[in-house]
């Protein structure tokens, strides 16, 4: 699921860069259809099929991740009254949140490359906030272009973790043997 994730937020990435004549309302739409389709990737990731129990610990946190990414897209698409100005922060707690998970990934990752590379997701996020808040009430052209952009380098990013991550094999008992003497 991270791939699906990072392909996802790659190519919205891309769509939102590439939108620098977008009104503002198109632009929070946009955003807000990311957050809805990360939300939906990160519940599913979190009902991953594992036989270790220690593997679904982080389950809950994924669980709250993709609830609230879920609500940030409805009320990014639906506006609520809301400004885009108050939208623009409303993303960016939700991406503050997303950097908690990243840095708690970064500690329990079982491989060193994996934890730097999620540290470095928790960066480009950072960046990502830093951004959104000092342009809350910029240039629509810029928020377009460079939030698009740090929204692709962060697909590119948990695509290169979802590539080096072990890959989770199922093992599934064997069911009855009709054809197997005793």
């Amino acid at each position: 699921m991270l791939l699906v994730r990072g392909g996802i937020a790659f190519l919205v990435g891309v769509v939102i860069s590439n939108q620098p004549g977008a009104s503002a309302d198109s632009l929070m739409n946009l955003f807000g259809l990311w957050a809805l389709l990360e939300g939906a990737a990160t519940i599913r990731q979190a009902y991953a099929r594992v036989d270790q129990s220690d593997k679904i610990a982080g389950r809950p946190i994924l669980l709250v991740l993709g609830g609230v990414a879920l609500v940030v897209g409805i009320v990014c698409i639906l506006g609520l009254g809301l400004s885009s100005t108050a939208l623009t922060w409303v993303l960016a707690a939700w991406i503050l949140l997303r950097v908690a998970s990243e840095v708690w990934c970064a500690f329990v990752a079982p491989l060193t490359r994996i934890r730097l590379l999620f540290a470095l997701s928790a960066l480009v996020d950072v960046a990502l906030v830093a951004f959104l808040v000092t342009h809350s009430t910029g240039s629509v052209s810029d928020l377009a272009l460079m939030g698009g952009g740090i929204v692709a380098l962060w697909g590119a990013l948990t695509l290169v973790i979802g590539m080096l991550a072990a890959r989770v094999d199922l093992i599934t008992a064997a069911g009855p043997r009709l054809l197997q003497n005793h």
